[in-house]
């Protein structure tokens, strides 16, 4: 069940970034959408070299940092949060 919300929620996002002109991977919106899912069973049931890219994905589209605290570049802008 979570997988399919995460598919539906990961094609919303990326209908929404090409109206607004970004070009970005499929891989990229549907780490995204696994944002505020990290604690679930679903997630843990993921590979770690999954759970790692799409926890520094979300990491660094909100705070510009990686897990190891190294700046990175957002594919988008930060939200200021």
């Amino acid at each position: 069940m979570v997988r399919s919300f995460v598919n539906d929620i990961a094609l919303a996002l990326q209908e929404y970034g090409q109206l607004n002109n970004y070009n970005l991977s499929a891989q990229f919106y549907q780490d995204l959408a696994w944002g505020g899912l990290e604690g679930t069973s679903a997630f843990k049931n993921l590979s770690w070299s999954d759970r790692n890219r799409i926890s520094n994905t979300i990491l660094i589209e909100i705070s510009g940092k990686d897990a190891s605290g190294q700046a990175q570049t957002p594919k988008g802008q930060l939200s200021g949060c």
